[in-house]
Order: structure tokens, then C-alpha cells, then sequence
């Protein structure tokens, strides 16, 4: 060996090798932990969600108590115009010792613009009759009136 050349050097040995990760806890506290975080972040969406819901619930009921008032408000109107309507075709029985077999003027109407209906079956039978609501007569919603008691 030449003098110049410095001795030859053993070779570095290898890093000793590294024990294997055990990916699958870490994999499971990792999906463990986004679950969590899934969670939390669905249940606050449930939670957006459901006061959503239950405000639009909340409208839908003032609506429906708003149109419930409004039913009896028309209904009352109604019933007070056959209250009217019934007296004076009672006044008229009494003062001529029947029902009229028509009207002598036009109806008036009911609350929802239709004009009451009158029938005379005879000196003691008559009716009037509120369309009611659908405007249509003959139908569930009809108000009627028996004038012969």
C-alpha cells in the first residue's frame, strides 16, 4: 500500500432498521377522531336544521290560526246575516200568516259573496241558505236556516 493514500475504511455500517409503525391504531385514531369531528359538525347541521324546521312549523300554525280566526269571523257574519234574514221573514209570517212564496227584493249576501238562497215549500216551510265558504250550494259547508219551527 502506498504511504499517500490513507488506510481503506470499513464500511459505516447500516442504521439499525426502525420496528415497523403499526398503521392501523393510528389509522383508526385518526378515523376515529374525523368521525368525532363528523359528528359535531352534523349535529350542529341537525341542530340549524331542525330550528329551521320548527320555525317554519311555527309560521305554518300562526297561518292556519290566522285563517282559523278568519273562518269564524266569516261564519259569525254569516250567521248573524241569516239571524237578520230569519227575522224579517218571520215578521212577515206573522204579519201576513205565511212565509212569502219569494222575495220581494234581492238577497243579501254572505260573507263571501254569494247571495242567501230562499225556498218556500209552502205557508209554514221555508229555508234559507248560506253557500257557505266554496260558494257552491248543496254542499257539506251550506248554513242553513229551517224557518217552519
Amino acid at each position: 500500500m502506498p504511504d499517500d493514500q490513507p488506510p481503506p475504511r470499513s464500511p459505516t455500517p447500516a442504521p439499525p432498521a426502525r420496528p415497523p409503525v403499526p398503521t392501523g391504531p393510528i389509522l383508526f385514531a385518526g378515523c376515529a377522531t374525523l368521525g368525532t369531528i363528523g359528528a359535531l359538525c352534523c349535529s350542529g347541521v341537525l341542530a340549524v336544521s331542525l330550528r329551521a324546521g320548527l320555525a317554519t312549523a311555527e309560521h305554518e300554525l300562526k297561518n292556519d290560526l290566522r285563517e282559523l280566526e278568519t273562518e269564524r269571523e266569516a261564519d259569525e257574519v254569516a250567521a248573524s246575516v241569516l239571524d237578520e234574514m230569519e227575522e224579517r221573514l218571520r215578521a212577515q209570517r206573522m204579519a201576513d200568516g205565511r212565509f212569502p212564496p219569494s222575495l220581494a227584493e234581492p238577497p243579501p249576501e254572505d260573507p263571501w259573496g254569494t247571495p242567501l238562497r230562499y225556498e218556500n215549500e209552502g205557508p209554514d216551510l221555508a229555508w234559507v241558505t248560506s253557500a257557505g265558504p266554496d260558494r257552491r250550494f248543496d254542499t257539506e259547508d251550506d248554513l242553513v236556516r229551517d224557518l217552519s219551527n
